[in-house]
C-alpha cells in the first residue's frame, strides 16, 4: 500500500511541476563580438525585382524600338509543366516498404465508405462511426506552426521547403522574430488571444515590468470561451475552420487545463490523433506500416480541408509538435514531406495568407547542448506569403521592408486581426499605421510601423531575458569583482528558495567557480553610474552551471534580490538586482533535489536542473579602461542584430542525414583500399600487413591520355606526384587496387605582383547544363547554404552567349567570341566571331590571354587544371574537336590530372572508385579539390572545376548531387572565407526530360552565384554586386570580373567601384563596379545572339492561316539556303516544310514610326530530314519577308545526325544522307600515336582494360 502512495506522490509531483513550473530549460549565452551592421540595410533580391514583376503583363517600351528594353521575370522553378520531372523523395522512411497487410481495404468517398480491395467484400464486414461536421469571399488564412524551431534552424534543416517558399511563393523571411515567453503557451496565447501569461521583465532596460494579462488560474482553470480567440473570430465571420495538433493535449488544454467549453474548430484532427495514439494496431497501420509519421497524417488531413468548401473562405491552424519538439535532429527528415505539401497545394495557397512559423527555438535535443543552439531558442522562424494578386502591390513592399525589423507574436496577432476586421474594407490597399489597442499590443505586418518609434527590446513587450538584440560586451579582467558578482548570484538563488518556502528540501548552495564575466559596452554617460554584467558561475554541492541569458520559467511575478557589498577600499557600493521569472506558486530551485517526481522529471527532459540564468545590473561609480566610447546615450535604444549563421561551427556536427545518388548503396568491401597515402608514402592499413603492394605515379599527358612511371614496391618509396596507383596482392591471391590523391606543392618562377600573399583565392565551379530556375529546384540545400550561410549573391539574369559549353567557356576564360553574334533582329550590326573554327580548334593557344595562366603567372597556385583536369569526360569543353589546344603544361602544380583517363581505361578501377565505393565522378573531383584547398598555405589559389556528367545528359540527375555539393561547401566554408567563389552554369539543360517541357527556354539562362571574401561582405562592394545582380549579364562580364580581381581591384583594396573598360574583352564589364553609365543593358547592347536572348518581350499568338503557312515555308527555304550557301546541300537530306506549330507576333513597338512586324515561327521539316526549329522572321511595310536572325534554333534532339558537318553550327540543320563518323583533324599522326603508346602502360597483372573512344556518350556538347 505504501508503494502505491509513494507512486501516487511521484505522479502528482511530476505533473505539478510540468504544469506549473516548466523548469526544464537551459541556455548558455556568452556572445562573441558580432558586427553591428545590419544586413537589412543592403538591398535584397526582391527589392529590385518588383518593377520587373509588374512588367509581366505591362511592359514599357522605347518609343523607337521594342528591343531597347529587356523585360525579364525569373522563371518559376516549379512551373506546372516541370513538376512531373522533379525528382525523388526522402524523409523519415526513405527506405521503408509499405506493409500491404496494413493497407486499408476501404475508402471514403462523398461521405460513404466503399470496400475497394478485390474480394474483400466477402471476407470483411465493415462498420463506421461518424459525428456530424458541419460577407463576401475573403483570402484564406493558414497558420502552419512547427513547435521548437528557430530561424537559423529552419534554414539549416528545411532547405527544400524554405527554398520553395521564398522562390516559388515569394515568401518573406523574418529573421528577427523574438519570442515573448518561455515555451509554447505564452507565445501561442499572445498570437491567438493577444494576451500575455508571463510578466514582461524590463529591469535590464530600466523599464517598469508589465504584469501578465492572465495568471495561471485565469488561463488554465477557467473556460476561455468569452475571450477573443482568433480561430473563433474567423469562424464567426463566416470562415470554415480547421485545427490540428499532434501532442498529448492542445495548446489550450495542456496539461489538465479546461480550455474551451464549446467546440474550437469545425474540423479538428484531435479524434484521429487520440485514437491512433491509444490503439497500437491503428498506430501501426497509420504510421509505421504505411511509412508515415504523425505530421504526414496532419498534412494529409489539412490537404483535404484545403480542397474542400469551394467558394468559401478558410482558416486553419496546424501545430506540428512531434516533428522537432523533443529532438531537433528529426526536423531534417521532415523537409521533403513539408516541401511536397507546399508544392502539391500551391494553387490553393496562392489565394491565402500563409504563416509558416515557430513558437520558439529548440529546447531539447543535441543542438541545444551548444551555446549557439541555445541562443536560437529566443529566435523562432517565420515565413509569410500573401495572396498572389497582392504580390505586386504596395502592401508587399511594406511587408518586405520589415524583413530585418524586430517583431513579436503580438505583431502576428495584430496582423490576423487586420486581415479579418479592417483590410477587406479597403481591398487590402491600406498600409498606413494603425493601433490595435487595447485588444492587441502588436502592429500589423501589412502596414507601416509606428513612425518615430525605434523597435527594440525596450519599446516592445519583450522580456529582457529573451531579447535577441546582440549588444556588445567585453570580458571583465577584475578577478576580485568577478568573485563578488558570483557570490551575489548564489545568494540570490538561496534567497529565491527561501522566499518560496522550499529551502528545506534543497541543499544550501555555495559558490564553486566563476567561469566568465562579460561587461556590456555602455554609452559614456550611462557607464558613469551603471555597469551591467553577464556572469557564468558554478555552484556546490550540485555542480550546477548557471549562465546569464537563457530560458526562464513561465511566470506571473518577478523576484528582486537585493544585496550590498564593497569593492576596493569601500568607496563603491553595489546595488544588485537579480531577476528571475517565477510562477506565483512555489518553485523548487534545488541543488540536490529530494522530491523523486522532480528528479525523474529532470531525467526525462535530459537537462541539468541547476542551469538557470541570472543577470546583474550593478550601480557603481567606476570607469573601466576596457570599455570603449559609445556615442548613443541610450544603450538599449537600438537593437543591433546580425542573423546567426545557421551553419555555425558548433552546430555543424549535429546536422542530420545524408542522401544522394547512391543513398541505398552498400560499399563493396573488396573496393575498400588496404593502403593509405600519407606524406608521399603508401602505408598498409592496420590488419592488412600481409598484402604485398606496388605503386606508380600517374601524370598528365594530354586531355585524352596520361603517362605513368614504372611499378615499384611501396616500401620506402616516396611518390612525388598527385596520383598514386596501388596494386596489392595477399598470400591467398586476393587483389586490391586503388588510386590515391595528394597535392604535391611545387614552386615556379612567377611574375611579381605586389602583396601576392594577401590576394584572395579564386574558385570557379561550373556545373554543366544547369539553368537558373533549375538549380533552385534541383540543388536546394546547396543554394540555401550559399545564400544563407555564405551570403552568395544570386544572378537570375545570366544570359548565355553560345549554343553549348565551348562558346560560353571561351568568353569566360579567354574573353573571345567563338559564335557569330547575330543582331540582325535588332537592326544593328552583328558581331563577327573573334576566332575561326579552324583557329581555335586546330592551333595551339599558348600565347593567348588565358585566365588560369594569368593567375598562375601572377603567383597563384592553380588547380585543378583550368582546361581538363577536373572535367569528367574527355575533350568536352575545350579539346572537343580540338586536339591541339595548349601545347604545354596547363598549370603549375596539378594540371596533370590523369585520374579520369586512367579510370576510363580500366573497368575494375572505374568500379572501385565509383559504384563499388558508393561514389560518382563528381565525388572524386570534389575530393581532389578539397586536398588542394588545404594545401599551399600562405599562397593565393586559383581553381577551376567543371562538373560535366552531373546534369549534362539528364537534368533529373542533378537532384542526386545536392547533398554532395552541400557537404563540400559546408566542409570548406571556413577555407573559402578568403575566396571569390563563382558557382555557375555554362548554359541550361539541353537533354533529358526537362528539356522537352516548355521550360526548355531555361537553356538560355544558366545560373550564377558569387560569394565574396568574408572581409568584403556587407561592404560597398557587396552592395554594388547586389545592384548589378538585377541586370542582364553574360560570361564576358565574368571574364572582366576575373581580370579586375587580379590586376586592378587589389590596388584600391577592392573599393574602386567606378566603371572601367577592359581591353582584353571590350564586351564585358566587371561585376564589382558600376556598369557603363547611360547604356541600357539589353540583348541589343550586349554581345548576346538574338536566338539566345532571355528578355521576355510581349508576344501574341498569330492566327492568320495563309500567312502562317507562308511564314513556315519561308523559314524552311531559309534552312535550305544556308546549307546551299556553304556547299553542303548534297550531303544533307532535302529540307521541306512539314507543319507550322506556332507563330507569335511581337507587340509593343511604336507603330506610328514603323510598320515592321516580327514573328517567332516554330515549324518542322518533313522526313527524312525531320526536325523542329524556331526562327525570327521580319515583315516590312510592303509585306516582304526576311530572316531577322542568321541562326535557326533547333528544338528537337538530333543525336549524331549532323556529324558529317565540319562547321558545328550547321550540324543541327543537316540530316546527313549516310551514317558518318565525326570529322576530326589531328595536328600530327605521329604525335597522337606516341601519346596512345604512353597511355597504355601494362599492369603488373593481366587486366581487362575498358577501351573507350573520345565519343563514348551520345550527348556531347560539341556534337549536339
Amino acid at each position: 500500500m505504501s508503494l502505491w502512495i509513494l507512486y501516487g506522490c511521484f505522479i502528482v509531483t511530476f505533473f505539478y511541476l510540468l504544469t506549473v513550473t516548466n523548469i526544464f530549460e537551459t541556455n548558455k549565452s556568452v556572445y562573441e563580438f558580432i558586427r553591428k551592421t545590419s544586413r537589412g540595410k543592403y538591398p535584397r533580391r526582391y527589392d529590385h525585382q518588383t518593377s520587373a514583376e509588374q512588367g509581366i503583363n505591362e511592359t514599357i517600351f522605347s518609343t523607337q524600338d521594342i528591343f531597347d528594353s529587356c523585360p525579364f521575370v525569373p522563371p518559376d522553378p516549379w512551373d506546372p509543366e516541370i513538376l512531373s520531372y522533379v525528382d525523388v523523395k526522402y524523409g523519415f522512411f526513405n527506405n521503408c516498404n509499405v506493409n500491404q497487410k496494413w493497407s486499408p481495404i476501404t475508402e471514403l468517398r462523398n461521405g460513404r465508405v466503399r470496400i475497394m480491395r478485390a474480394g474483400s467484400s466477402r471476407k470483411y464486414e465493415c462498420r463506421a462511426s461518424t459525428k456530424s461536421v458541419h460577407a463576401t469571399i475573403r483570402p484564406h488564412v493558414h497558420i502552419i506552426l512547427l513547435d521548437s524551431v528557430a530561424s537559423s534552424q529552419a534554414i539549416r534543416a528545411l532547405p527544400r521547403t524554405v527554398n520553395f517558399l521564398t522562390n516559388a511563393m515569394d515568401a518573406i523571411q523574418f529573421r528577427k522574430l523574438n519570442k515573448v515567453g518561455y515555451n509554447s503557451r505564452p507565445n501561442g496565447f499572445v498570437m491567438l488571444f493577444g494576451k500575455t501569461t508571463e510578466a514582461v521583465t524590463r529591469e535590464l532596460v530600466d523599464g517598469e515590468p508589465i504584469p501578465a494579462d492572465w495568471t495561471y488560474s485565469t488561463y488554465c482553470r477557467k473556460y476561455l470561451d468569452e475571450s477573443i480567440y482568433v480561430p473563433i473570430q474567423y469562424r464567426n465571420a463566416g470562415y470554415k475552420t480547421f485545427g490540428a495538433q499532434d501532442y498529448s493535449a492542445s495548446l489550450l488544454n495542456f496539461p489538465n487545463c479546461v480550455g474551451l467549453e464549446n467546440r474550437e474548430f469545425q474540423h479538428t484532427y484531435r479524434p484521429f490523433d487520440l485514437l491512433v495514439t491509444m490503439d497500437r494496431k491503428l498506430k501501426i497501420a497509420h504510421e509505421t506500416a504505411s511509412c508515415f509519421h504523425s505530421h504526414n497524417n496532419m498534412l494529409k488531413y489539412l490537404e483535404r480541408f484545403l480542397n474542400s468548401y469551394k467558394g468559401s473562405s478558410k482558416f486553419s491552424l496546424s501545430w506540428v509538435t512531434k516533428l522537432a519538439h523533443d529532438d531537433s535532429g528529426r526536423l531534417y527528415k521532415g523537409d521533403y514531406d513539408i516541401y511536397n505539401f507546399f508544392v502539391k497545394n500551391r494553387q490553393e495557397l496562392d489565394n491565402s495568407f500563409v504563416f509558416f512559423i515557430g513558437d520558439h527555438g529548440p529546447r531539447f535535443g543535441k543542438e541545444t547542448r551548444t551555446t549557439f543552439g541555445r541562443h536560437e531558442a529566443n529566435n523562432p522562424f517565420l515565413y509569410m506569403t500573401i495572396p498572389k494578386w497582392l504580390r505586386n502591390t504596395e502592401m508587399f513592399k511594406v511587408i518586405k521592408a520589415k524583413e530585418y525589423e524586430l517583431i513579436t507574436p503580438h505583431d502576428i496577432h495584430a496582423t490576423l486581426k487586420d486581415i479579418l476586421e479592417v483590410q477587406p474594407f479597403s481591398n487590402f490597399l491600406e498600409t498606413t499605421y494603425k493601433s490595435f489597442l487595447p485588444s492587441s499590443r502588436g502592429s500589423s505586418l501589412l502596414r507601416e510601423f509606428e513612425s518615430g518609434v525605434v523597435r527594440n527590446c525596450k519599446t516592445l513587450p519583450i522580456p529582457s531575458q529573451y531579447c535577441i538584440c546582440q549588444y556588445e560586451k567585453i570580458p571583465l579582467d577584475d578577478d576580485a569583482l568577478a568573485i563578488k558578482l558570483g557570490q551575489f548570484a548564489v545568494d540570490g538563488i538561496n534567497a529565491v528558495l527561501k522566499e518560496n518556502n522550499v529551502a528545506e528540501n534543497c541543499s544550501h548552495l555555495i559558490l564553486h567557480q566563476v567561469h566568465s564575466v562579460l561587461c556590456y559596452v555602455l554609452p559614456e554617460e550611462q557607464r558613469k553610474e551603471t555597469a551591467i554584467y553577464d556572469v557564468t558561475f558554478q555552484v556546490s554541492p550540485s555542480g550546477g552551471l548557471f549562465e546569464r541569458r537563457g530560458e526562464t520559467l513561465e511566470c506571473d511575478s518577478m523576484f528582486h534580490g537585493n544585496g550590498s557589498n564593497t569593492h576596493g577600499n569601500g568607496s563603491n557600493t553595489f546595488s544588485v538586482e537579480i531577476y528571475r521569472s517565477l510562477q506565483d506558486t512555489a518553485v523548487l530551485l534545488c541543488g540536490i533535489c529530494i522530491a523523486t517526481g522532480l528528479l525523474t522529471y529532470l531525467l526525462i527532459y535530459e537537462v541539468s536542473f541547476e542551469q538557470l540564468l541570472f543577470s546583474f545590473k550593478i550601480g557603481l561609480n567606476l570607469t573601466s579602461g576596457n570599455i570603449t566610447d559609445f556615442d548613443n546615450n541610450d544603450f538599449f535604444g537600438n537593437c543591433p542584430f546580425e542573423p546567426p549563421d545557421p551553419w555555425d561551427k558548433s552546430i555543424v556536427k549535429y546536422i542530420n542525414v545524408k542522401h544522394g545518388f547512391l543513398k541505398d548503396c552498400k560499399v563493396n568491401e573488396s573496393s575498400v583500399p588496404v593502403t593509405e597515402l600519407k606524406n608521399r608514402r603508401v602505408l598498409l592499413k592496420e590488419g592488412k600487413e600481409e598484402f604485398e603492394c606496388r605503386g606508380r605515379c600517374l601524370f598528365y599527358l594530354n586531355d585524352y591520355s596520361y603517362k605513368s612511371t614504372e611499378w615499384r614496391s611501396v616500401n620506402d618509396t616516396e611518390f612525388k606526384c598527385d596520383f598514386v596507383e596501388t596494386h596489392c596482392v595477399s598470400p591467398d591471391n586476393e587483389t586490391n587496387r586503388f588510386i590515391h590523391m595528394q597535392i604535391l606543392e611545387e614552386k615556379f618562377a612567377a611574375k611579381t605582383l605586389r602583396n601576392v600573399q594577401k590576394r584572395p583565392d579564386i574558385l570557379l565551379m561550373v556545373i554543366d547544363s544547369v539553368a537558373s530556375a533549375q538549380v533552385i529546384r534541383g540543388l536546394p540545400r546547396t543554394v540555401n547554404l550559399l545564400k544563407q550561410g555564405m551570403m552568395a549573391v544570386e544572378f537570375r539574369k545570366l544570359n548565355k552567349v553560345g549554343r553549348n559549353s565551348k562558346p560560353n567557356a571561351f568568353p569566360l576564360l579567354f574573353g573571345k567570341i567563338l559564335e557569330h553574334v547575330d543582331k540582325k533582329a535588332f537592326n544593328v550590326s552583328s558581331i563577327p566571331a573573334d576566332w575561326s573554327d579552324n583557329y581555335f580548334c586546330h592551333s595551339y593557344l599558348d600565347n593567348e590571354s588565358f585566365i588560369p595562366f594569368e593567375y598562375r603567372d601572377a603567383g597563384y597556385k592553380s588547380t585543378p587544371p583550368a582546361v581538363r583536369s577536373l572535367q569528367e569526360r574527355p575533350a568536352k569543353r575545350f579539346y572537343h574537336r580540338s586536339p591541339a589546344l595548349i601545347s604545354g603544361s596547363l598549370t603549375d602544380a596539378v594540371d596533370k590530372l590523369p585520374f579520369y583517363s586512367r579510370l576510363q581505361r580500366d573497368r575494375d578501377l572505374y568500379n572501385i572508385h565509383t559504384k563499388g565505393s558508393c561514389r560518382l565522378q563528381h565525388n572524386n573531383m570534389l575530393d581532389y579539390l578539397s586536398l588542394f584547398l588545404k594545401a599551399n598555405e600562405g599562397s593565393p589559389k586559383f581553381s577551376l572545376v567543371w562538373l560535366g556528367e552531373l546534369a549534362h545528359d539528364d537534368a533529373a540527375d542533378l537532384y542526386g548531387g545536392d547533398y554532395d555539393l552541400y557537404d563540400f561547401f559546408l566542409k570548406h566554408k571556413e577555407a573559402l572565407e578568403n575566396s571569390f567563389t563563382f558557382v555557375l552554369g555554362d548554359h541550361g539543360s539541353r537533354f533529358g526530360l526537362e528539356a522537352t517541357a516548355s521550360a526548355s527556354s531555361d537553356a538560355n539562362n544558366p545560373f550564377l552565384y558569387i560569394v565574396l571574401p568574408k572581409i568584403h561582405r556587407l561592404s560597398r562592394l557587396h552592395e554594388q554586386l547586389l545592384k548589378n545582380s538585377q541586370e542582364i549579364v553574360t560570361h564576358h562580364d565574368l571574364h572582366s570580373t576575373l581580370k579586375d580581381i587580379l590586376y586592378f581591384q587589389p590596388e584600391s583594396m577592392f573599393t574602386d567601384l567606378e566603371f572601367k573598360r577592359f581591353d582584353s574583352d571590350p564586351h564585358g564589364s566587371s561585376l564589382l563596379r558600376n556598369f557603363e553609365p547611360g547604356v541600357e543593358r539589353t540583348c541589343k547592347t550586349l554581345p548576346i545572339p538574338f536566338q539566345y536572348c532571355i528578355c521576355q518581350y510581349k508576344k501574341e499568338i498569330f492566327r492568320e492561316h495563309e500567312k502562317v503557312v507562308a511564314l513556315g515555308k519561308f523559314a524552311a527555304v531559309g534552312i535550305a539556303s544556308i546549307l546551299e550557301s556553304h556547299n553542303v546541300s548534297s550531303q544533307c537530306e532535302k529540307i521541306a516544310m512539314y507543319k507550322v506549330f506556332k507563330v507569335e507576333e511581337y507587340i509593343g513597338q511604336n507603330t506610328s514610326t514603323s510598320n515592321t512586324r516580327y514573328f517567332d515561327v516554330i515549324f518542322s521539316v518533313a522526313k527524312p530530314a525531320e526536325g523542329l526549329f524556331m526562327i525570327l522572321i521580319r515583315e516590312d511595310e510592303h509585306g516582304n519577308l526576311e530572316l531577322a536572325s542568321d541562326r535557326f534554333q533547333r528544338l528537337s534532339p538530333y543525336d549524331h545526325n549532323g556529324d558529317c558537318m565540319s562547321i558545328f553550327f550547321l550540324q543541327p540543320l543537316c540530316t546527313c544522307k549516310k551514317p558518318t563518323t565525326l570529322l576530326r583533324k589531328t595536328t600530327s599522326s605521329k604525335k597522337s600515336s606516341a601519346r596512345r603508346k604512353n597511355a597504355t602502360t601494362e599492369l603488373p597483372r593481366s587486366t581487362a582494360l575498358l577501351r573507350t573512344s573520345t565519343r563514348t556518350s551520345t550527348h556531347f556538347d560539341g556534337a549536339q
